[in-house]
């Protein structure tokens, strides 16, 4: 008599991105190493390598990155994702409903789509744009992620262009008999 140690089905899929720094390392789930397209069940802890990233595809409960050099422990129930956090870095792609984890310290941070998570934060990690327009990487991952578009820049070009009308408005106040007439 054969006993499988989990009797409910895979919640997902791991895809797996990018090459192992040193080529004895590999993405392991549970311990053993994996490859992409291996399914993901209930509480999988996915540990990924210098140079690895890793995908995991929840369903209709969504999608979250797991950053190189990351060990998260995921669970869904199909609509909720929840997981741990031990270290590194992790993103939701996409997600059904706000992604709850813990980090490192056990603290709960709650994530939404787009948003992202280091083991030791107690918060969503966001780039965003200081009062310059510059772009702050918050969440210290080497990459800037703000929107490509800057809102000082788009002020700007709004003002700029509300100056021209009123300009062009506030100089053709007077009939001069210069303008061109529809009838010949």
């Amino acid at each position: 008599m054969v006993a499988l140690g989990n009797t409910t089905g895979a919640m997902g899929d791991i895809t797996l991105m990018g090459e192992p720094t040193d080529p004895n390392a590999s993405v392991t789930v549970n311990g053993e190493p994996a490859i992409s397209g291996r399914s993901v069940f209930g509480s999988s802890s996915i540990t990924t390598p210098a140079g690895v990233t890793a995908v995991v595809n929840l369903g209709t409960a969504g999608r979250i990155e797991i950053s190189p050099e990351s060990t998260f422990t995921v669970n869904s129930d199909g609509k909720v994702i929840t997981g741990s956090l031990a270290n590194g870095h992790m993103t939701v792609l996409r997600a059904a409903e706000p992604v709850n984890i813990t980090n490192a310290s056990g603290a709960p941070v709650a994530l939404n789509e787009g948003e992202s998570a280091n083991a030791s934060s107690t918060r969503a990690a966001r780039d965003h744009r200081d009062s310059t327009g510059k772009c702050i990487d918050d969440d210290n991952d080497g990459k800037e992620e703000c929107s490509k578009f800057n809102p000082i820049i788009i002020v700007a070009i709004v003002g700029g262009v509300l100056v021209a009308v009123l300009v062009a408005t506030a100089g053709g106040g007077g009939s001069s008999g210069g303008g061109i007439s529809p009838t010949t």
